[in-house]
């Protein structure tokens, strides 16, 4: 991972960052009541060195007074030193607890040792500076060697001289709640920062193209962004916005990269699990393909969610026909579950009606009869089907179309779920032709901005109501080969029969 990688989680993460961060220093501000008040008192101690009048003595002695001061400093807090000022001041703890109290430095360089006491009082926090150097300096007196031939009792060749003194303080050296609030904030920073790289690492879900790479070989067909409001609001929606009309524009272009013009071709489109969007590309990827100039049946496969009529709109139409299960039944004729005009070069074949059962395997072979008849009127066939994880209806039909294109929704399947969905359909022997990326976030650092300079509004002009703007005769005339001809449609009652998939039984 490099630093944009770090950059990236953090971003994607800033909520997780954020609140622990808030809660961090809500929790220090909680605290700040409840801590002990300490004062500290410090005072300085110049140590010098008894030396002659010379001047190489001089040097001499300050050196020895600057090594002895850094001795000194380690002297204050032993039980000699301290346990005279526990008596002196009759405080209740003891020495050892004390030396916790104290703390004292030789300056760097110089000969001067600082000593700071704290305690609970002000005035005690001075009274114990105060003693502890009186306390010191009998120490010295009594442990340091005097010069020889000087008389016992004399002065020692050390002396310890108080430059400044201590003073009672006026504020309290803690708590502060500056303190307390930077360390709220930084101990929150870590732990938000440390939280969401834990996050991330249990993350497994899809999030961005690279995320396919070690999965499956098949390309990127496109990309569609997040759009708010919900399901019902992106039905009313469909594909108004200009960003999702290219997108799919994108895909309709790029799914003909590998597709031969000769021949018709049919597409399931599916996903790993529910709620990934497959439907609402399936509907907008036919639909972009008809406005495309091609021909174009949509089928609706999925038995469980029967609701792609909902998403074309298509009110009463939906309940004048029957469905894809009634022709597989064979209660139906293959025409006669056919909408036609849904929009223009769209055709629709519903789903039919509600069942929890999925699709038989026997029911595959009339499948392929259903998709052989359509490619006679068809350019294109789109097939609507269910999460490949929930049934295995997309696998059987992935058996005998062109191919699949699995959806996965940006943070919804995991790596775990989408490789098991191409092993799935590995075992069937499809043919994965493309992926698509729904719902990506129009911004964050997950959001893929465009690389093209994009026209003016002006240049592009106003979209239709229905989204998309219109094709150019040019490129309606370089579409399939294949139209639903007059000839076709006035085709006598024998030609027909050939083409269904079964026959009604009350039918001669």
């Amino acid at each position: 991972m490099n630093m944009h990688d770090y950059l990236r989680i953090c971003r994607r993460r800033w909520a997780t960052i954020l609140l622990t961060l808030i809660v961090a220093v809500i929790a220090a501000a909680a605290t700040y009541p409840f801590q002990p008040i300490t004062y500290a008192s410090t005072t300085k101690v110049f140590v010098s060195a008894s030396s002659g009048t010379d001047l190489v003595q001089l040097q001499q002695g300050s050196s020895f007074a600057e090594q002895r001061a850094a001795t000194y400093a380690d002297l204050v807090d032993t039980p000699a030193v301290l346990g005279p000022v526990v008596r002196s001041l009759s405080l209740e703890s003891s020495a050892a607890q004390l030396a916790e109290d104290v703390e004292a430095e030789g300056l760097p360089e110089t000969t001067l040792l600082e000593i700071t006491a704290t305690a609970g009082s002000a005035q005690q926090a001075a009274d114990v500076a105060d003693a502890v150097v009186t306390s010191l300096q009998d120490v010295v007196d009594e442990i340091e060697t005097s010069v020889e031939g000087t008389p016992v009792g004399d002065p020692g060749i050390m002396d310890l001289a108080v430059v400044q003194a201590a003073e009672v303080p006026v504020q309290p050296q803690s708590p502060r709640l500056d303190v307390t609030l930077g360390a709220g904030l930084v101990i929150g920073l870590i732990l938000g920062v440390g939280l969401a790289f834990l996050r991330e690492t249990l993350d497994t879900t899809i999030r961005r193209p690279e995320d396919f790479a070690p999965l499956t070989v098949a390309p990127l067909l496109g990309v569609t962004r997040r759009e708010g409001g919900g399901r019902e609001a992106r039905r009313r929606k469909g594909r108004g916005t200009a960003d999702s009309a290219a997108a799919f524009r994108e895909m309709r272009m790029r799914l003909r990269f590998g597709e031969s013009f000769s021949s018709p071709s049919s597409y399931v489109i599916t996903s790993s699990v529910e709620g990934e969007g497959r439907t609402t590309v399936a509907v907008n990827l036919a639909r972009s393909l008809a406005e495309g100039g091609r021909k174009t049946l949509l089928i609706g496969a999925d038995f469980e969610n029967p609701d792609l009529a909902e998403w074309l709109d298509m009110g009463d139409q939906s309940g004048e026909a029957g469905g894809l299960r009634d022709v597989l039944g064979g209660r139906v004729y293959l025409e006669d579950v056919i909408i036609s005009g849904v929009e223009e070069g769209l055709d629709v074949i519903l789903p039919g009606a509600l069942e929890d059962q999925s699709m038989e395997p026997s029911s595959v072979d009339q499948v392929q009869v259903l998709l052989e008849a359509c490619a006679e009127n068809y350019d294109v066939t789109i097939i609507d089907t269910p999460a490949l994880l929930s049934v295995s209806d997309a696998a059987l039909l992935a058996q005998i179309t062109t191919g699949v294109i699995v959806v996965t929704r940006y943070g919804t399947a995991t790596r775990a779920q989408l490789a098991t969905s191409f092993e799935l359909l590995a075992r069937a022997r499809a043919r994965v032709v493309g992926l698509v990326l729904a719902g990506v976030p129009m911004r964050g650092p997950d959001s893929l901005q465009e690389r093209r300079q994009r026209p003016s509004r002006r240049s592009r002009g106003e979209l239709e109501p229905g989204g998309v703007p219109p094709i150019s005769a040019a490129e309606r005339s370089h579409a399939g080969p294949r139209r639903l001809s007059e000839t076709d449609a006035s085709a006598s009652v024998d030609s027909r029969r050939d083409r269904v998939v079964a026959l009604p039984q009350d039918r001669g």
